[in-house]
């Protein structure tokens, strides 16, 4: 009889040191929002695209390149000022050892509005003075009723959001008073 012994060895080989970064990818509510307005920052999850490696991520660090930071995987801020913001999202795992990061550009406009000062009677012309800028209202002719803005003969300004001091002079009356520019809207004076 013979005797046949099989010996089987088990290797185990462990890997360290080859920890894969994580993928950052986030969304925003708007790339070009107006100074004061909300915008609101949302990390993607692996089933849109999100995190590609394996695990979770636990820390989520907002940089919104205006001297601010935020946390949480969904976050909002509004900027007071206008301009270019980097804002960068950093991701790590609850350990520390596997971080991504992604940054976008967020540009940041002063929000206008329109004005428009006319007569509702014939005259003189009459100059109109808003904040630093200076326009005329043409006498030769009148409307019934407040205009559109940008209609012709009247005295017509594209202004920055805010509350203006004005004053108008013709040869026979001056007027003054404030108006309150808001974005995209159309404010009249008579």
């Amino acid at each position: 009889k013979l005797l046949a012994i099989t010996l089987l060895s088990v290797t185990a080989i462990t890997f360290s040191g080859c920890k894969k970064e994580m993928i950052a990818v986030f969304t925003a509510s708007t790339l070009s929002p107006y100074t004061g307005d909300q915008v609101n920052f949302t990390s993607s999850t692996k089933a849109t695209g999100g995190f590609l490696e394996k695990g979770t991520p636990t820390v989520f660090t907002w940089n919104f390149g205006d001297g601010t930071t935020g946390s949480g995987s969904a976050t909002s801020h509004s900027y007071s000022s206008a301009g270019s913001y980097v804002v960068t999202l950093t991701v790590e795992d609850n350990d520390g050892d596997r971080k991504g990061q992604t940054s976008k550009t967020v540009t940041v406009s002063i929000p206008y509005g329109d004005a428009t000062f006319w007569y509702n009677s014939g005259g003189t012309n009459a100059t109109v003075n808003i904040g630093a800028y200076t326009g005329t209202i043409n006498g030769s002719f009148y409307y019934t009723s407040a205009p559109a803005c940008g209609s012709s003969y009247c005295a017509n300004f594209t202004l920055p959001e805010g509350t203006y001091t004005w004053s108008a002079a013709s040869t026979w009356s001056t007027w003054n008073g404030t108006m309150t520019i808001t974005r995209n809207s159309c404010s009249t004076m008579l």
